[in-house]
């Protein structure tokens, strides 16, 4: 994927464009718009974008009501237009290289760069989800949620998609919204055994674990290893070890210490450790997720390659907290 359209054609000689985005990155989406918003570019009506991560594959719509603000700067522009023509490309800035700063693991200097854009911008949705995630990523899960909810508010049909929401409730104790969150997802995403996991994991903080694999949401298509067998452990029916034996297995596609086992290992360490902290066993809980993000092959600002770090920040965090307080 290119960071930038690949096809920007004159409409008009009057050197209106038109910019077809088609099977980009939720990030390239949201870098391009940032470039529109800069250079003054109009988008097509309707167009799709596709952002894939770990198999899946999803899509959003922008509509033209989302990017009514993206004017035409004109020729000529006037010193107010000028103004104006400033104000985007100092957006089109604080984004990209708030995204470089992501990638990079520099997580406060990207918030603050992706909060600006947001200040100077506060009409466009993409801007919220991108500090949505970024803010997830540097531990701020009261600012991510906020921002999810601002681009929700913007643009309602986003919310069955953000299952990152979800994590981000979990993670704030705000359990029941979190239920919510999942099984609305699941109308959108009806065969992806980690959306009945955190459903199930977010289920057993508002009632009991009993309880809530008496509504563990049925998984029969995520053919994702080890997600199975995964499911399979939530479920009560497969034991941590017999996950962790799963995502160990190489074949004749992928060797011992390929990425793609990595990625194995990674969801397999990760979900053990909240498997375990489903049952209260924070020792080990934390002894897994450590080898979660020990292991980790997705980078820096991949959402669920964060999961694993945040949740460590997060729970020692807490048991600081309750240290002083003794």
């Amino acid at each position: 994927m290119s960071d930038f359209p690949s096809s920007i054609q004159p409409e008009t000689m009057e050197e209106t464009f038109i910019v077809r985005l088609e099977f980009m990155t939720y990030k390239t989406q949201v870098i391009a718009l940032a470039f529109a918003v800069a250079t003054g570019v109009t988008f097509l009506t309707n167009f799709n974008t596709f952002a894939q991560e770990n198999d899946r594959v999803e899509s959003r719509q922008i509509e033209s009501n989302q990017i009514e603000s993206l004017k035409q700067i004109e020729s000529k522009p006037t010193e107010k237009k000028l103004t104006l023509a400033e104000t985007k490309i100092e957006v089109a800035r604080l984004t990209t290289l708030a995204n470089r700063d992501h990638d990079q693991g520099e997580y406060e200097s990207a918030y603050e760069k992706a909060t600006k854009a947001c200040e100077l911008v506060p009409n466009q949705y993409a801007y919220h989800l991108n500090r949505g995630d970024i803010s997830f990523s540097a531990g701020k899960i009261a600012e991510s949620i906020a921002a999810y909810d601002n681009a929700i508010e913007l643009q309602p049909r986003l919310e069955p998609q953000l299952w990152q929401r979800g994590l981000a409730l979990y993670y704030a104790d705000r359990f029941q919204e979190g239920v919510s969150q999942f099984e609305t997802h699941q109308t959108v995403n009806s065969q992806d055994v980690e959306n009945a996991v955190w459903h199930l994991l977010c289920a057993s903080r508002v009632s009991d674990v009993d309880a809530a694999r008496k509504k563990l949401i049925p998984i029969t298509g995520d053919t994702r290893i080890p997600m199975s067998q995964i499911y399979e452990m939530f479920a009560g029916r497969m034991t941590p070890e017999a996950v962790l034996k799963r995502a160990k297995k190489t074949s004749a596609r992928f060797t011992e210490g390929s990425d793609r086992q990595k990625l194995q290992l990674y969801y397999a360490h990760l979900y053990t450790g909240l498997y375990h902290e489903m049952l209260k066993d924070n020792n080990s809980a934390i002894a897994s997720l450590k080898k979660a993000e020990a292991v980790n092959p997705l980078g820096k600002s991949n959402f669920m390659g964060q999961v694993a770090r945040i949740h460590l920040k997060l729970r020692e965090a807490a048991q600081d907290d309750e240290k002083a307080a003794k």
